[in-house]
């Protein structure tokens, strides 16, 4: 589907460059990082933010091969943040495969992580200006901090809706957000235009992180390609739980305040977190983002490009429940 939407946006060759890219950047004097990241790379999900960058890049003049190496290393920021991510979450698997910390020990995968954070910054830094440099150190500081506020209040009664909003802006949504930045300000579009790509990126990371935590309660898991329950296991309070714990008598709560972890208690607080209408209320509030994100892209100038953004927006946010 979604290789079939980037030939239709006419932006698969520029992905494909970007892919490209990404491999070249792994090789090393070492032959252990190639090895252990070469079959990530190769199973590198759908190069969404890079297909974000392109996609607002061509509402000025991009100088192509500086967008593409701009992708890349955005995107090599994600890998890196996945992996550190597998290794705090202790995740089994990513994109059908053993995770690196599984594969070759928790020190090495942080290695491998932070390799391609440096990577991505040596890329980055051949394009970019002072001004959009501190603008991605930033975001990389948005992230880790938003990673340890998830980790560190990871009780029901600990996390609020301002708290989950403020966590997911400045993690999935902010990497959204950089990726159509860069992509304008680099292809020089005005600067109006600019900063509503920017607005438009972090509506669609937001939206997108709550279709996640959907996705967290559906009964689809092998259709959907992710653990069911894996926030539950975590102790991360999600989006639907919050809703569900305004509803919610005590039972919800006590069952997360156990952190249930086997099939039944999973299923238990699933139930009760579907009949509280956490996931409903959560719903509505992706399609709130959703909304946000395709007014705003209704306000850029006519033409392909704007259809192009949208039908993406539509793609991105209209995954199954």
């Amino acid at each position: 589907m979604v290789l079939s939407l980037y030939q239709d946006l006419r932006i698969d060759n520029d992905l494909n460059a970007v892919q490209d890219v990404i491999r070249g950047q792994i090789q090393s004097s070492t032959p252990f990082i190639r090895e252990a990241l070469s079959d990530l790379v190769e199973h590198n999900g759908k190069l969404l933010r890079p297909a974000l960058m392109v996609l607002s890049s061509r509402f000025g003049t991009p100088d192509r091969d500086k967008i593409i190496e701009m992708a890349a290393a955005v995107e090599m920021l994600h890998i890196a943040t996945l992996i550190h991510d597998d290794v705090i979450d202790q995740a089994p698997s990513r994109r059908g495969i053993p995770t690196l910390h599984l594969r070759y020990g928790e020190r090495n995968a942080v290695l491998l992580g932070d390799f391609l954070f440096t990577r991505s910054f040596q890329l980055a830094s051949r394009y970019t200006e002072i001004e959009t440099g501190r603008y991605i150190a930033g975001i990389i500081n948005g992230i880790c901090e938003s990673e340890i506020r998830q980790h560190g209040r990871m009780s029901p009664s600990a996390t609020s809706f301002k708290e989950y909003h403020r966590r997911i802006m400045g993690k999935t949504a902010a990497l959204f957000a950089l990726s159509a930045y860069v992509g304008a300000h680099q292809s020089e579009v005005e600067e109006r235009h600019t900063l509503r790509l920017k607005k438009i990126g972090y509506n669609i990371g937001a939206g997108f992180q709550v279709i996640d935590d959907i996705l967290d309660f559906s009964d689809q898991g092998d259709k959907i390609g992710k653990a069911v329950g894996t926030d539950i296991r975590q102790g991360i309070v999600n989006l639907p739980l919050l809703y569900a714990l305004q509803e919610d008598n005590g039972k919800l709560r006590q069952r997360l305040e156990r952190r249930p972890s086997n099939g039944r208690a999973l299923k238990q607080v699933i139930s009760l977190t579907r009949n509280l209408k956490g996931v409903e209320r959560a719903r509505d509030c992706s399609e709130a983002y959703t909304r946000k994100a395709l007014f705003s892209i209704s306000r850029l100038p006519e033409g392909d490009n704007r259809d192009h953004l949208q039908a993406y927006v539509n793609y991105l946010l209209e995954r199954d429940y």
